[in-house]
């Protein structure tokens, strides 16, 4: 299955206005979204520091393990960030209303579809 499948099917299962998996960079790789306004290649750029600087905190207590995921919740939208291996991330952003539980499950089953389609 293709990135943009695997992202199309993740949007489709969580009500999400899109999706985007970008490189340890923060440069998109590939995106699904619903609304052709929606800049996920900014926004994912942004939240990958995010997510790097929450490792980076959680590094530091021993015991805490790695970081599975990150939600941030604005006044209109969630985000679900999740790491993929190799320094890849996976980011999912939908409407406030919906549930961020739902998507950052989603978002575990499709990083074991992304991470087996990049070998």
């Amino acid at each position: 299955m293709a990135f943009k499948n695997i992202l199309k099917n993740l949007a489709a299962k969580t009500g999400a206005i899109g999706a985007v998996m970008l490189d340890r960079e923060g440069e998109m790789v590939e995106h699904y979204a619903t609304r052709k306004e929606l800049e996920l290649d900014a926004i994912g750029a942004h939240k990958v520091i995010i997510l790097n600087m929450v490792k980076d905190v959680a590094s530091r207590h021993a015991g805490s393990g790695p970081v599975k995921s990150v939600g941030i919740t604005t006044k209109t939208t969630k985000l679900a960030i999740t790491p993929l291996k190799d320094g890849y991330y996976l980011l999912l952003a939908m409407d406030r209303t919906r549930p961020l539980g739902k998507a950052v499950l989603e978002c575990k089953r499709a990083v074991t579809r992304l991470e087996k389609e990049m070998g």
